[in-house]
């Protein structure tokens, strides 16, 4: 997840890409789709996101609830601000 604002995200307006990823020193393959507009989709990812890392839900304006979930009306207001690029690794071998 990103702000707007940044310039890394772009690389990847084109549709699904290749990319590599180092992950404890090995090089890893996927592809990396990019999440860009106020959409559901976007919400849904930025909320499965913060759910998992609520720590970062204040970075971007995010209020969470008491169980640590983002406030509908938050992420609402915050989604226009946001990208999200969604990297799926292939399996080994």
């Amino acid at each position: 997840m990103s702000a707007h604002s940044t310039n890394w995200w772009k690389n990847f307006r084109d549709g699904d890409a290749p990319v590599s990823i180092e992950i404890a020193r090995k090089t890893v393959t996927g592809t990396a789709r990019l999440w860009d507009g106020d959409t559901d989709e976007l919400r849904e990812h930025v909320n499965r996101y913060l759910c998992a890392l609520p720590r970062d839900a204040k970075v971007y304006g995010i209020k969470l609830d008491q169980n640590k979930v983002p406030i509908e009306a938050s992420l609402a207001k915050a989604a226009p601000t946001l990208v999200m690029v969604e990297v799926s690794l292939k399996p080994p071998g």
